[in-house]
C-alpha cells in the first residue's frame, strides 16, 4: 500500500510576537491487497481527503507562547472495499482549542487541546497532545 499526501506549508509573522502558520494537505492511498484476514475481503482502499492545520500564537515572555490551533478533515472519495465505493463512507472532522509552547535552548514543549465538532463516520473525542521536541 502507498501513500500521496503533499502539502502547502506557511508561517506569516505579522507582529514581532505573533505568529501565523498552517500546513494544507491532499491524501491519497492506494489499495491495500492484504487486509486483515478477519475482515472477510480481498482489498481495502481508503477515500481521498483534503485536511489542513493551523495556529496562531503570541509570545507573552521570552520562550512562552500561547495560542489557538485547529485542523479540518474532509474525504472527498467514499472508501472501496473490494474495488467497489461503500456509499456514505466518507468522514469529516472540525477540531479547534487553546495551545501553550514553553521553550528554551532548543528543546520545546506543546500542550494542546483540542474539541471536534461537525464529525461523520468517525468517533468524535476531546483530544490532548503533549509533545517534546529537540533541535539536534
Amino acid at each position: 500500500m502507498y501513500t500521496v499526501n503533499p502539502y502547502y506549508a506557511f508561517t506569516l509573522l505579522p507582529r514581532s510576537k505573533l505568529e501565523i502558520s498552517g500546513r494544507l494537505h491532499y491524501l491519497w492511498s492506494s489499495a491495500n491487497d492484504d487486509p486483515f484476514v478477519a475482515l472477510g475481503v480481498r482489498s481495502v482502499q481508503p477515500g481521498q481527503a483534503v485536511h489542513a492545520n493551523a495556529a496562531a500564537s503570541y509570545e507573552v515572555v521570552e520562550g512562552v507562547r500561547i495560542g489557538v490551533s485547529g485542523y479540518a478533515l474532509r474525504q472527498v472519495t467514499d472508501h472501496r472495499i473490494d474495488g467497489k465505493s461503500i456509499p456514505g463512507s466518507a468522514e469529516q472532522v472540525f477540531g479547534v482549542g487553546p495551545g501553550l509552547r514553553l521553550g528554551a535552548r532548543g528543546t520545546w514543549m506543546y500542550l494542546n487541546s483540542y474539541f471536534e465538532a461537525g464529525v461523520e463516520n468517525r468517533p468524535s473525542v476531546t483530544k490532548v497532545v503533549l509533545r517534546l521536541s529537540k533541535a539536534l
